[in-house]
């Protein structure tokens, strides 16, 4: 039970999908570092965590990304439990089909501290759409995840809308999961991601932003205990274009 729900934490805190954003790639010779802290609550669970990151386009089509994720603690009912450090590594490419589609993909590394990390390969692919409707950025992405070690296919429908406010841009998005084990006795768990926020820029190259995620459905659920919270979760990030 206790490890079951310490890997729903995992989820909360990190996101499954690696993908940068929800929209177009970066001009060819450009690029963009990231600095965020997450904290997540799924009582009585909590788990604090920073990630590092930075992208850059080689050309006008062709982007690269990796992350860096760290776990400070995991705490169960006030008690650590000795689950933090380095997390698995993403590295990802996304391509720019035309200026409103792209596709993605990304592979995580299991190099992560074993206390809370998994210890194989899991894959990530998939078709990002956006479109600019007056004052209202909507980036949208279909995708799917899946892993070296089991049968489980995680599949990802997201949609993102910014309001473009000048330096001000609140924003909500949503995103549902569907898993979905492919083994003979497979069964399957889905859930939702509903996130506020907002982004603020103090110059043309750096940019704060802050949301809310709220997190329910059967996959961040944990059989049998009806103690738990629905998870949330805070992020608060940085971040710098050059």
């Amino acid at each position: 039970m206790l490890k079951k729900i310490v890997s729903i934490c995992a989820i909360v805190a990190s996101a499954s999908f690696a993908i940068w954003d929800y929209f177009p790639i970066l001009p060819s010779g450009s690029g963009q570092v990231s600095a965020e802290l997450q904290y997540s609550d799924q009582d009585p669970v909590t788990a604090m965590g920073a990630v590092a990151g930075v992208r850059y386009s080689l050309t006008n089509w062709f982007e690269l990304y990796t992350k860096l994720n760290y776990r400070f603690f995991t705490h169960f009912d006030g008690e650590d439990m000795e689950m933090d450090g380095i997390g698995n590594i993403p590295v990802g490419l996304r391509f720019q089909l035309t200026p409103g589609f792209g596709i993605f993909a990304d592979v995580s590394i299991p190099v992560g501290d074993d206390s809370y990390s998994s210890d194989y390969l899991s894959y990530a692919f998939g078709l990002q759409h956006t479109s600019l409707i007056g004052i209202v950025a909507w980036g949208s992405v279909f995708g799917a995840e899946l892993n070296t070690d089991n049968s489980l296919v995680l599949f990802l429908l997201g949609n993102e809308l910014d309001i473009l406010l000048g330096q001000f841009i609140p924003y909500v998005g949503f995103n549902l999961y569907m898993g979905e084990d492919f083994g003979p006795q497979g069964e399957g768990s889905n859930g939702f991601e509903v996130y506020p926020g907002i982004k603020f820029g103090v110059t043309p190259s750096l940019s704060l932003d802050f949301s809310v995620h709220f997190f329910g459905g059967d996959l961040f659920t944990v059989s049998g205990d009806d103690d738990l919270d629905d998870p949330m979760a805070f992020r608060f990030a940085v971040f710098y274009t050059f």
